[in-house]
């Protein structure tokens, strides 16, 4: 995990070394092959381009409303005793998550894959304030191990070996 946001100097460092990494792209390589092969096998009696539509549909609707679909999450989400909180940004994200755990003596974060949490740096910050983060998705808790940041939101260990994993 990284404790402050990358330079562009140091993530295209650590691009130049990804991409020179023989064992990552020959791991890259067979699973990207694999993969689709998956993927095809999967996907053979969807309408995919029909399901890609939906989705695109849904998503334009969603930034188009997106004040009223919060409202309405927010009153669905308080009649269940949810306390619902708007961050502007992830600094204050970051700074709401933390007040509550200190507010309820919490040391100890369990917490589950969510890309959110990776986007706006959450665990750095909640390791900096003291708190004891661990993850509950083994890739997720693999790169926590490693210290390094996810490569892909789905999997995010995929790029390291069984050897790897086992080393750790």
């Amino acid at each position: 995990m990284h404790s402050a946001p990358q330079t562009a100097g140091e993530y295209h460092n650590r691009i130049d070394e990804a991409l020179h990494d023989e064992f990552l792209r020959k791991t890259l390589d067979k699973f990207a092959v694999e993969y689709r092969a998956s993927r095809e096998k999967i996907f053979q009696e969807v309408d995919e381009r029909g399901l890609i539509k939906q989705i695109a549909d849904n998503k334009d609707y969603a930034c188009q409303h997106m004040n009223e679909l919060y409202e309405q999450f927010k009153a669905n989400a308080e009649k269940r005793g949810v306390h619902v909180h708007l961050a502007k940004d992830a600094a204050e994200a970051r700074s709401i998550i933390a007040k509550i755990a200190r507010q309820n003596g919490v040391k100890r974060i369990v917490k589950s894959k969510s890309m959110t949490a990776e986007e706006i740096e959450l665990n750095p910050e909640l390791i900096r304030q003291g708190f004891i983060v661990d993850e509950t998705d083994l890739g997720e808790w693999i790169i926590q191990l490693r210290h390094e940041g996810p490569s892909h939101m789905v999997m995010p260990a995929i790029h390291l070996s069984r050897y790897q994993v086992a080393d750790i």
